[in-house]
């Protein structure tokens, strides 16, 4: 899975419409679906009911990813925010890693 993936879904699921989400990124619906449809297909698991009048529910399985994401994201930001400053001072030092692609399998054991 991929951050614009994780980025996708988390705006979906505050927005509860794809569309509105998809302006919110400023990237196409088609776009913003691919990524979705991607993310539940690698997650193995449904992550919104679609309607016929164009709003998404999140079902239980992406409430929990919800919430999981959502710290995820938090924290990056945070550690982001804490780089920056820290590189804004020549005489400070700071590492981190980051993962672009990862294998979540160890955290569903508990979902499954």
């Amino acid at each position: 899975m991929t951050d614009t993936q994780i980025r996708c879904f988390l705006e979906s699921a505050k927005c509860l419409n794809f569309t509105k989400a998809s302006f919110n990124l400023n990237i196409s619906q088609p776009a913003l679906s691919r990524h979705i449809i991607n993310l539940e297909e690698e997650l193995n698991a449904k992550l919104f009911e679609r309607t016929s009048n164009k709003r998404v529910s999140l079902t239980a399985a992406g409430e929990e990813f919800f919430d999981f994401f959502y710290r995820f994201h938090n924290e990056l930001e945070e550690i982001m925010k804490k780089y920056i400053r820290y590189n804004t001072d020549p005489f400070s030092h700071f590492s981190f890693g980051f993962l672009q692609s990862w294998d979540i399998g160890f955290f569903m054991s508990d979902l499954l």
